[in-house]
């Protein structure tokens, strides 16, 4: 009886299983049949895109600020320094006194060459009278007349030889250094002091060889200095392009010139200088981060009549720029930085329409969008007023 009972129970729960299995294949062929369930609408906000008629494509270096001029003064004539006449730091004009040499020497050689002048003009007065009353022979009064030559180019020369005893400035600007003392003796062409003219300066930059074709004298630049803690803006000219680049860094050396207002700018300092390459007209920005990164190339989401469309663009990574977006947030307008990439339009015959004016691109919610996902488009913007937050060159 008991074995009886066991067959029967292992019957039962086999019956039971098989039941079970059938149920289960059921169940699901009755939810494959079902209607799928609608997919949800994506939140997302997008912007108008325009085109800017105008735009500067430009880029920023670090450059060195550098005196217009440095020059070391020399002693023209040779003597003991009697006076520094100017101090280190002072404004000096173009001819003041720098330096004075002792002049007794200069004044003895003076005086006896007026002597000898007059001797020699006396000499040739009284053989011109003399030839004109035929004792003297024309040869005697071409000797005489030479003589006197001689004399007054002596004179001439001891007169500039004491007036160059006093060291003046040939520029104007600041007496940087005195390079000798009182008492110390010089000789001709040493240097005596140095001037530097702060007036005007000029910056000193290196131009990559990519963007220096950009470049021509007289092209504004625009000078940013943090000066006593406070960032000063100038505006220079470019003065100067060598025509040799850096064989290390292929960078060509560019000078620009401005005026030091206030004598700010001092030699050496490090100041950003902002140069263009050319004026872009008719060009598309977009949101950088609306800009989705593929394993070749980029794509970005348009609204496309209510549902998300993919489009594949070429951005130009060398032309980024961070722009002022004017938002709205708690009822409080704000100005939150930004940056935008320019969009380049495909080849032409190349299919691709890429993004143009009056697109609907979407900005926020693009990461969950897919090709012909359902939009539900919460907020549309205009493209933001170029309100530059600094630059970005590539």
């Amino acid at each position: 009886m008991l074995k009886k009972a066991l067959s029967l129970l292992v019957i039962l729960i086999a019956i039971a299983a098989a039941g079970g299995v059938v149920a289960w294949v059921v169940l699901t062929e009755k939810a494959e049949e079902a209607e799928p369930a609608d997919a949800p609408l994506i939140d997302v906000e997008v912007r108008l895109v325009r085109a800017l008629e105008r735009m500067p494509d430009d880029f920023e270096l670090f450059g060195v600020v550098a005196a217009q001029r440095v020059v070391k003064v020399a002693a023209e004539v040779a003597g003991r320094v009697e006076k520094l006449q100017c101090k280190e730091g002072a404004d000096c004009k173009a001819g003041d006194v720098l330096v004075q040499l002792n002049t007794d020497l200069l004044q003895a050689e003076l005086d006896r060459a007026q002597v000898a002048h007059k001797l020699a003009q006396d000499e040739y007065t009284r053989v011109k009278k003399l030839k004109e009353d035929r004792l003297k022979t024309p040869q005697d009064l071409e000797r005489a007349e030479a003589e006197l030559g001689t004399a007054e180019a002596t004179l001439r020369l001891a007169r500039l030889r004491l007036d160059r005893a006093a060291v003046r400035a040939p520029v104007g600007g600041v007496l940087n250094d005195t390079l000798v003392e009182e008492g110390e003796f010089v000789q001709p062409g040493m240097p005596v002091v140095e001037i530097v003219e702060i007036d005007r300066i000029k910056i000193v930059v290196p131009v990559p060889e990519r963007d220096v074709s950009f470049m021509a004298v007289g092209k504004a630049a625009e000078i940013l200095a943090n000066v006593r803690g406070v960032r000063r803006t100038y505006t220079g000219a470019v003065t100067y392009i060598s025509e040799v680049a850096d064989q290390s860094t292929r960078a060509t050396r560019v000078e620009i010139e401005l005026e030091n207002k206030g004598r700010l700018l001092h030699s050496g300092l490090i100041v950003e200088v902002r140069l263009t390459r050319r004026t872009l007209r008719d060009i598309v920005l977009v949101p950088l981060a609306a800009v989705i990164p593929l394993e070749h190339g980029h794509a970005v989401y348009v609204d496309a009549g209510g549902v998300a469309e993919r489009r594949e663009v070429r951005i130009n990574t060398r032309f980024i720029r961070t722009v002022r977006h004017k938002v709205t947030r708690n009822g409080k307008v704000q100005h939150v930085p930004e940056q935008r990439v320019q969009i380049l339009p495909w080849p032409q015959g190349d299919g691709r329409r890429g993004v143009l004016p009056g697109d609907r691109l979407i900005v926020v919610g693009h990461q969950f969008v897919a090709p012909g996902q359902a939009l539900n488009v919460k907020q549309q913007t205009s493209s933001p007023t170029l309100e530059p937050a600094g630059h970005s060159a590539k």
